[in-house]
This record gives C-alpha cells, structure tokens and sequence, in this order.
C-alpha cells in the first residue's frame, strides 16, 4: 500500500495522463487505464497475477481525480485485462508504454 507521499507523488493524473484516459469510454475503463498507468510509475511494471488486487486507497484517489464517484467500478479493469490470461489488452499495454517511456517486452 503506497503512503500518502507515494500516493501525491506516483498517482497523480497530470494533462498528458487525462488526455491519454480520456479516450476510454466508460468510467470502469478510464479508472483501470489510470491504475495500470500510475502503477507502471510506482512499481516500474504492469499489475501481477491479480490484476484487480488493487488497495481501495488507490483507487479512490484516482477515482477522485476523474470524478468516479464510485471506486468499486475498478472492477472495470478487466475490459483493460485479456480475460483469458488476465494481462494488460495489447492497446493499452502500447498505450501506457508510450506514455510512460517504458520498453516493450
């Protein structure tokens, strides 16, 4: 679980983040493509084994900066997640790659 600092510093949405989340269509995917987003910031990698194994904190305050209203719609990571092996979908991976400045596989 990120302190308060890590949460200020890791997982907070700048311009570049909301224009590349605002191309997501409903709240559950914009607030999963911030997850997956902030996360690759704070941990230098995709979620794991559990992609929706995300602490409640962080999502709120996410969901707060989007204004979600409701947080429990991180649920909506797994239209972001291939079903079938619960990784990041290859657009989205491509995306926040290229955002983040991180090397593909």
């Amino acid at each position: 679980m990120p302190t308060r600092p890590e949460l200020e510093r890791f997982f907070f949405l700048d311009d570049d983040d909301r224009d590349l989340i605002a191309l997501r269509r409903t709240d559950a995917h914009r607030l999963g493509m911030a997850v997956q987003l902030c996360t690759i910031r704070f941990i230098g990698r995709f979620l794991g084994e559990d992609p929706l194994a995300v602490p409640w904190e962080v999502a709120e305050y996410l969901a707060g900066q989007l204004g979600i209203a409701d947080s429990s719609c991180n649920i909506g990571l797994t239209p972001v997640i291939d079903p079938e092996n619960k990784a990041l979908s290859a657009s989205a991976c491509s995306s926040v790659r290229n955002s983040t400045g991180t090397a593909g596989p």
